[in-house]
Protein backbone atom coordinates (compact mmCIF):
# COMPACT_ATOMS: atom_id res chain seq x y z
CA UNK A 1 0.00 0.00 0.00
CA UNK A 2 1.21 3.34 -1.08
CA UNK A 3 1.65 6.45 1.82
CA UNK A 4 -1.07 8.10 -0.05
CA UNK A 5 -3.33 5.33 0.38
CA UNK A 6 -2.55 4.88 4.17
CA UNK A 7 -3.04 8.17 5.00
CA UNK A 8 -6.35 8.19 3.13
CA UNK A 9 -7.31 5.02 5.23
CA UNK A 10 -5.66 6.72 7.91
CA UNK A 11 -8.10 9.54 7.71
CA UNK A 12 -11.64 7.34 6.58
CA UNK A 13 -11.06 5.30 10.03
CA UNK A 14 -10.20 8.54 12.05
CA UNK A 15 -13.81 9.82 11.01
CA UNK A 16 -15.32 6.80 11.44
CA UNK A 17 -14.10 6.29 14.92
CA UNK A 18 -15.99 4.59 17.65
CA UNK A 19 -14.87 2.11 20.60
CA UNK A 20 -16.05 -1.32 18.35
CA UNK A 21 -13.95 -0.13 15.04
CA UNK A 22 -10.11 1.18 17.32
CA UNK A 23 -8.84 -1.95 15.26
CA UNK A 24 -8.96 -0.08 12.01
CA UNK A 25 -7.00 3.18 13.25
CA UNK A 26 -4.69 1.32 15.03
CA UNK A 27 -3.91 -1.06 11.62
CA UNK A 28 -3.14 2.47 10.06
CA UNK A 29 -0.36 3.95 12.55
CA UNK A 30 3.39 3.17 12.94
CA UNK A 31 4.76 1.65 15.99
CA UNK A 32 6.63 4.91 16.55
CA UNK A 33 3.04 6.92 15.92
CA UNK A 34 3.70 10.95 17.15
CA UNK A 35 0.02 12.16 17.78
CA UNK A 36 -0.32 15.95 18.53
CA UNK A 37 -3.63 18.07 18.87
CA UNK A 38 -4.24 20.35 21.36
CA UNK A 39 -4.42 18.56 24.53
CA UNK A 40 -2.03 15.96 24.15
CA UNK A 41 1.43 15.03 22.29
CA UNK A 42 2.34 11.39 22.41
CA UNK A 43 4.45 9.14 20.95
CA UNK A 44 3.67 5.08 20.19
CA UNK A 45 0.47 3.05 19.81
CA UNK A 46 -0.01 2.53 23.57
CA UNK A 47 -0.04 6.32 24.43
CA UNK A 48 -2.30 6.78 21.11
CA UNK A 49 -4.53 4.53 21.86
CA UNK A 50 -5.23 5.56 25.82
CA UNK A 51 -6.20 8.72 23.95
CA UNK A 52 -9.04 7.32 22.44
CA UNK A 53 -10.32 4.93 25.12
CA UNK A 54 -10.04 7.60 27.20
CA UNK A 55 -11.84 10.29 25.31
CA UNK A 56 -14.75 7.16 24.92
CA UNK A 57 -15.11 6.85 28.41
CA UNK A 58 -15.64 10.74 28.95
CA UNK A 59 -17.40 11.98 26.14
CA UNK A 60 -21.07 11.54 24.64
CA UNK A 61 -21.05 10.15 20.78
CA UNK A 62 -17.77 12.05 19.63
CA UNK A 63 -16.97 12.69 15.90
CA UNK A 64 -14.46 13.53 13.87
CA UNK A 65 -15.39 15.59 10.75
CA UNK A 66 -12.04 15.77 8.46
CA UNK A 67 -11.81 19.53 6.71
CA UNK A 68 -8.23 19.28 5.48
CA UNK A 69 -5.20 16.42 4.61
CA UNK A 70 -2.11 18.30 4.19
CA UNK A 71 0.57 15.77 2.72
CA UNK A 72 3.40 16.01 0.20
CA UNK A 73 2.01 16.21 -3.68
CA UNK A 74 4.68 13.21 -4.64
CA UNK A 75 4.14 10.98 -1.45
CA UNK A 76 7.20 11.10 -0.24
CA UNK A 77 8.41 11.80 3.74
CA UNK A 78 6.58 9.94 6.63
CA UNK A 79 4.23 12.97 7.74
CA UNK A 80 0.53 13.97 6.85
CA UNK A 81 -1.54 16.75 9.07
CA UNK A 82 -5.04 16.17 9.15
CA UNK A 83 -7.19 19.42 10.45
CA UNK A 84 -10.51 18.42 12.08
CA UNK A 85 -13.17 19.37 14.03
CA UNK A 86 -14.38 17.23 16.92
CA UNK A 87 -18.51 17.33 17.90
CA UNK A 88 -20.40 15.25 20.73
Amino acid sequence: MTKPDIITRYAEAFAALSPDNMASLMATVSPEIRFTDPFNDVHGREGFRAIFDHMFATCEAPRFHIIDIARPADGAGDRAYLRWRMSG
